[in-house]
């Protein structure tokens, strides 16, 4: 017999019902959570003498401290809208959402349209006269939830970063295996092309559109623009070292944001921490020129002369001093002013 058999939800017969699914990377890796609240969810509306699918929607491996990347929930809702739905049934309010602020907004948007929300575990249907009051509470227990576990995790970041060993997906120019990164040889050169046509007094511009001929060439699929390069020649990962929490999460009535980190939390500097790209010396004057907005595309401006020989002192960028556009003239070679 199905567990949901006695559920009775809603006035209209048959009544169209949905589910909702949700599981984090982790769980599903444990267990296989996902596909098994699928088959629930799709065993016990079938089942159900009352009750015709009108969908089972899902997100896997996503948080629920935000909507925003749950393409599944977003579709589910869309479709609630334009009444496809009557009911929807989810296992829990945590796995609907652990936001307050979307779970409350996203229960009074369908009571609009007299949808109504069943969450299984707290045996909650939202269409009931005490739902909302009881959605409030247990939305914002969950929230709390979320926000210890994210705390939690906060922590045992800040012990890695103190020890050394960051925990971050590696940068452009190398691949990461396990905790180590490596060079990889194609995206390197790019990087060290930047840096050398940067020391030759090249502007954002130009170096954007140079590496945009090798990776429409190699079909990668990449586009540079301007603010792309600026970082790449700001960043100081490609001297081998890596600056923690440059931008942290924060909290506030909008929900879950990513600022820069303006003495909110402790940086961590670890110098040394994998294969480096381009020389520290030519690595921190191109920087401060970055910094200083001062390259525009001129030849000649102070401190270009000091770069430019630094460049050629750098035995990193020798291998792509070819690849450097022709001297004279400030447009690429082969392209037309």
């Amino acid at each position: 017999m199905a567990i949901l058999s006695t559920v009775n939800l809603g006035t209209k017969r048959p009544l169209r019902v949905a589910a909702y699914c949700r599981v984090s990377t982790e769980e599903e890796l444990q267990n296989n959570s996902y596909v098994n609240q699928r088959e629930f969810f799709s065993r016990e509306i079938f089942e159900h003498p009352d009750w015709v699918s009108a969908g089972i929607y899902g997100d896997r491996g996503k948080s629920g401290t935000s909507i925003k990347s749950r393409t599944g929930f977003l579709e589910m809702m869309k479709n609630a809208e334009k009444g496809c739905i009557d009911y929807i049934i989810t296992k829990s309010i945590a796995r609907f959402s652990r936001s307050t602020a979307d779970t409350i907004h996203a229960i009074r948007k369908l009571r609009t349209k007299e949808i109504g929300i069943y969450f299984m575990e707290q045996n909650i249907d939202t269409m009931s006269e005490a739902g909302d009051f009881v959605i409030e509470t247990l939305a914002a227990v969950a929230e709390m939830e979320s926000a210890s576990i994210s705390e939690n995790t906060k922590v045992i970041l800040d012990l890695m970063n103190a020890r050394g060993t960051p925990l971050r997906r590696s940068a452009y120019g190398y691949r990461k295996e396990g905790k180590a990164w490596y060079v990889i040889p194609e995206q390197a050169l790019r990087v060290k092309l930047a840096f050398l046509m940067a020391a030759e007094g090249y502007s954002f511009t130009e170096i954007a559109r140079k590496l945009n001929k090798f990776e429409e060439k190699d079909r990668t699929g990449r586009v540079w623009d301007i603010g792309k390069v600026r970082y790449l020649l700001t960043n100081e990962v490609y001297i081998g070292d890596i600056l923690t929490n440059k931008h942290v999460v924060i909290w506030d009535e909008t929900g879950r944001k990513e600022v820069k980190n303006d003495k909110l939390e402790d940086k961590y500097y670890i110098s040394g921490h994998h294969e480096p790209i381009v020389g520290n010396r030519l690595f921190e004057m191109i920087s401060e020129m970055c910094r200083a907005k001062k390259l525009a595309g001129q030849k000649d401006f102070k401190g270009i002369r000091e770069a430019r020989a630094l460049a050629k002192k750098d035995s990193l960028l020798n291998s792509v001093r070819k690849y450097l556009p022709a001297a004279g003239g400030r447009c690429l070679k082969g392209e037309k002013k």
